[in-house]
């Protein structure tokens, strides 16, 4: 072939081969978005759930990885430090994604990526038996979509050691949430996106062998809990982004006489290692969602074994993730937004479609606390909804307020009537109708509603009453005497203090009991100690 021809030839090919390569690069270009192109959100093929994922990060006032920061800790142990991820450190992977449904609800699944490896070191104790691991942690974000259209993150995490690893870590890219035909061995976490832990679960071949919470830093004497509750498991978690070797050190204490927990280092009565979930009635661990509760021969309809409320259609009405009723998942992490989708949505549809028209209008339109109070005060002058019952904290002290002061004008100051001045504030939140069992009668007569309807009142420990009360629930506490009148009281939001009658920290309580008119002292105020173990509290569900 002469020069010349090869010259055309070229001259020919080229301005083809260019418009080939123009025409592939804009088949690639586009298919796959960068993560920072803009045109993601508006590519038609990304489902709406993960756009809205995305949205839901971007807007929270924070983001973080599970932190299972501790008190510092004393006797040349080294102290630990804040171990939660920050938002800048943490990466979410929008464009790998599973899809996930369940019980009617819509899922996102979404890969977590850090800028340092996140590890934990772990020491539990069980059957007599003490296992010590440093471990490696994997974590997901899982978004869901009620029927509402509420969207709520929570974040998975799985903490395993290299055994598993190296045997069945190709799982864990298809890990969710439910272990069933899985080899997984280790803890999963739930936390909610501020890095508050929801509920740990220890997992043994894909099978559930405990649950967990996270201990409150306050000591175990302070919570005033029974012999019955302790068990033969003890597991000390710590989550780090850094190095943990050091915490090693934690377990030179087992063969020390003194009383110091051999996991953490703190006195016995200050330890702080995570609680064992148990069933509030029978005080069994809860394993596979079962606890060791006799079923009740008088008990027509089946009931849960985590919450015992009744079941339904779709099973135990128990959130999955934080095995709590109603859901704790979605608790407000920044104020604002979460508060105004809450309490808008549940004001707004549960007063307006329960015959409470102004009230739910007004809850649905106005964000935050005002929708959740107005919205629930509508709700409850027609029927009963399915919705919790949040009227927030301003609501709780306003009725409590009111109700002190309508015994007063009525009663006077001396008469017995803490019956009524729980009645009253009750009624100042939910208004008079269709009142749910337990607002209407004397104090014993109340105290047994209560613990008979568990449809309508959930029962929970001295420990979380004022923690419920602080969430803006309506709390109650009472006490069954064999002889004579009992005693009622409303737990109030504020700071409990501890009580040296007690040996415990108390809440705060409304008492409109004999020469009692208040509405900020003290449960150890309105009960003597030696009733302290047959007091029950309960916050009313609907």
């Amino acid at each position: 072939m002469s020069m010349v021809t090869f010259k055309k030839l070229m001259e020919f090919l080229c301005p083809c081969c260019m418009f080939v390569l123009l025409l592939l690069w804009g088949c690639f270009d586009g298919t796959e978005y960068p993560k920072d192109n803009p045109g993601w959100q508006n590519d038609p093929s990304v489902p709406l759930i993960v756009k809205k994922a995305k949205d839901l990060i971007e807007s929270a006032s924070v983001f973080r990885l599970p932190d299972s920061h501790k008190p510092e800790g004393n006797m040349g142990v080294a102290f630990h430090k804040k171990s939660a991820s920050r938002t800048e450190d943490i990466d979410v992977d929008w464009t790998n994604y599973q899809l996930l449904s369940d019980k009617e609800q819509l899922m996102a699944l979404f890969p977590i990526k850090g800028k340092t490896q996140q590890n934990a070191f772990t020491a539990l104790s069980m059957g007599g038996q003490t296992h010590k691991r440093m471990n490696m942690v994997t974590s997901k974000l899982l978004v869901r979509q009620d029927g509402n259209d509420f969207f709520t993150g929570i974040v998975l995490t799985y903490i395993y050691d290299q055994d598993y690893y190296n045997k069945y870590g190709k799982e864990l890219d298809a890990l969710g949430y439910d272990f069933t035909d899985t080899h997984f061995t280790g803890f999963f976490i739930t936390s909610r996106l501020d890095g508050t832990i929801l509920l740990g679960r220890r997992i043994e071949d894909g099978k559930e062998a405990f649950a967990f919470r996270i201990n409150p830093s306050a000591s175990k004497k302070t919570e005033c809990k029974d012999d019955s509750d302790v068990h033969d498991v003890h597991l000390f978690l710590w989550l780090n982004s850094g190095n943990v070797s050091k915490r090693s050190s934690l377990l030179d204490y087992e063969n020390d006489s003194s009383p110091k927990c051999s996991f953490c280092g703190n006195d016995m009565e200050e330890c702080t290692c995570v609680e064992i979930v148990v069933c509030k009635k029978c005080q069994q661990k809860i394993v596979n969602g079962k606890c060791g509760c006799p079923k009740d021969p008088d008990d027509d309809n089946e009931t849960c074994p985590v919450c015992h409320t009744p079941k339904t259609a779709n099973g135990c009405l128990c959130c999955q993730f934080c095995m709590m009723y109603p859901c704790m998942c979605h608790e407000s992490i920044g104020g604002g937004n979460t508060g105004g989708n809450t309490g808008g949505n549940t004001g707004g549809n549960t007063g307006g479609n329960t015959g409470g028209n102004t009230g739910g209008n007004t809850g649905g339109n106005t964000g935050g606390n005002t929708g959740g109070n107005t919205g629930n005060s509508g709700g409850s002058t027609g029927t009963i909804g399915t919705q919790p019952a949040i009227p927030g904290t301003t609501a709780v002290k306003n009725a409590a307020s009111k109700a002190v002061a309508s015994v007063i004008k009525s009663y006077g100051r001396k008469d017995p009537a803490c019956n009524v001045g729980v009645q009253e504030a009750f009624k100042n939140i939910f208004g008079s109708s269709n009142l749910p069992p337990g607002m209407t009668g004397r104090a014993n007569e109340m105290t047994r509603a209560w613990k008979n309807n568990p449809k309508y009142w959930q029962q929970i420990s001295l420990s979380e009453a004022q923690t419920y009360a602080n969430k803006g629930y309506f709390v109650v506490a009472g006490y069954i005497a064999s002889t004579g009148s009992g005693h009622v009281v409303v737990i109030l939001p504020g700071t409990e203090k501890r009580s040296s009658n007690w040996g415990c920290k108390v809440p705060v309580t409304m008492d409109t009991g004999s020469g009692k008119r208040w509405d900020d002292k003290f449960l150890s105020d309105s009960f003597r100690p030696e009733k302290k173990n047959y007091i029950m509290y309960y916050f009313y569900k609907y």
